[in-house]
C-alpha cells in the first residue's frame, strides 16, 4: 500500500469514491489525538505506555512500520479465553 507514493491506497479510495488531497499523506499537517488525557510526546515511548504510544505512533510520518506493543499480562489473559483461542488457537502458543 505505501509504495509507489500509497498508489495501491489511492486505487482504494478512488474505487470505493472518495475524494481526496495527497495531504491525507502528510501527518505534519495534523495532530492526531488518541486518548484525551495523554500529551503527544516528541520521542518514542515504550511500547508498554500503550496509550501514550499509541498517541505517539498515529502522529508519525505515514508509512509502514510494523511497530508492536507488548501486552500486559492481564491482557494477555483475556485473549486466552475459550471463544477467542476456538478462533484464534494459534494465540495459545504466543504466552
Amino acid at each position: 500500500m505505501f509504495e509507489n507514493n500509497y498508489q495501491e491506497l489511492k486505487n482504494i479510495l478512488e474505487n470505493i469514491g472518495i475524494n481526496y488531497t495527497d495531504d491525507i499523506f502528510d501527518n505534519t499537517k495534523y495532530t492526531n489525538i488518541h486518548c484525551t488525557k495523554v500529551q503527544l510526546v516528541t520521542t518514542k515511548p515504550a511500547n508498554t505506555e500503550h496509550e501514550v504510544y499509541r498517541t505517539w505512533q498515529i502522529n508519525q510520518p505515514f508509512m509502514l512500520n510494523n511497530n508492536t506493543i507488548d501486552l500486559l499480562e492481564s491482557q494477555k489473559q483475556e485473549m486466552i479465553n475459550p471463544d477467542i483461542l476456538s478462533v484464534y488457537p494459534e494465540v495459545a502458543t504466543f504466552q
